[in-house]
Parts: structure tokens; sequence; C-alpha cells
């Protein structure tokens, strides 16, 4: 690429960061694999992952835990029928004050997904965008899943869900939430 730049000043400052494999792509044999699959320095850069195959809990705290860039994540292909609680989300509490990753903008969870656990992205407030409308097996959302993020649209109505208890508690700018049948 070309970088112009243009009427500088003499106390202008110029600070410009490039970043090398920001976006990886897995497959995982064997689930618990992540933290081992990638160099420290890649999942220090990784701004956008792609999973496929079977991934455990520890994936997902590897992804919270050890890519403190990670923005996008797709995990359309990944076998994970349980979202663990606080999968992104550093501290939780009753009180509405979450911690979570707050680099995270966009997640496509699973197909497989049938559970998304407590608080498990709750404090991710930058996260504008979930495929809630893909998961079609999705069956329970445990409390504060979703707590203070950013989602503009909840479309719910594909999914099996009977109840949401309170899983989307303190979100801000939501223009358009809907329910399945089911509810």
């Amino acid at each position: 690429g070309k970088l112009t730049v243009k009427n500088v000043t003499d106390a202008a400052k110029l600070e410009v960061t490039f970043r090398i494999n920001a976006e990886i792509a897995v497959t995982m044999e064997d689930g618990g694999t992540l933290p081992n699959m990638l160099s420290e320095k890649q999942k220090s850069m990784v701004t956008n992952l792609t999973i496929k195959g079977q991934m455990w809990e520890s994936d997902f705290r590897a992804m919270r835990d050890e890519m403190p860039l990670l923005e996008e994540i797709d995990l359309w292909d990944a076998k994970a029928e349980y979202i663990p609680y606080q999968a992104f989300c550093i501290s939780s509490n009753w009180d509405g004050n979450s911690v979570g990753s707050k680099t995270l903008t966009k997640v496509r969870l699973p197909e497989t997904t049938r559970n998304i656990g407590g608080f498990a992205f709750a404090g991710c407030t930058n996260l504008k965008e979930v495929n809630f409308t893909e998961l079609k097996n999705l069956e329970y959302m445990d409390n504060n899943s979703f707590e203070s993020t950013s989602l503009q649209v909840i479309d719910l109505s594909n999914t099996k869900l009977t109840e949401v208890n309170g899983a989307f508690r303190n979100v801000k700018n939501l223009e358009d939430i809907r329910f399945p049948q089911t509810m």
C-alpha cells in the first residue's frame, strides 16, 4: 500500500502500526489445542480469527486471555455446543460492571451452539454483531450472557429459546430485538 501525508507541521507526530498475520485461520483436530497452534507473536497480533474443528473451554480462555487485539471471530465451522461461562468476560459481577474484551466487535458463533453460558460476552462493550439469526439450535442463554455490549439488532426468531434470563442486561444502543415464536 501507499501512505501519503500532506501539510505536515514541524510539531506533527505520525504513528503507523503494521500488523503481520492479523488474519489467521486454524483447523483443530482436537479441542484444547488452540494455545499451542499459534506462536506468541501470532497471538499478540491476530485481529481476525477463524476456527474449524473441535473446541474446548480452554480454547475460549486462550482467545480471551492471550489474544488482546482480537476484533472478529468466526467459529461457524467449529464444534462447540456450549459457549462457556465468561468466555470473553475477564471479570463479572451482578451490578452491571463486568469487564470483557474491549476489542471484540463481531462474533460468528458455531452452527452447533445450543447453550451460551452466563457472562459469556459480558462487558465486551464494542461487540456490535453476533449471528443470532443463524443459530437454529440455540436453546438456552444464561444470565448476563451479553450484558453491557453494543449490540444494535438482536434477532432470535430462528432459535429454540423459551426465555432469555436477562441475557441482554444493560445493552446500550439496542435498536431492534426479535423473539422466537417459542417465547
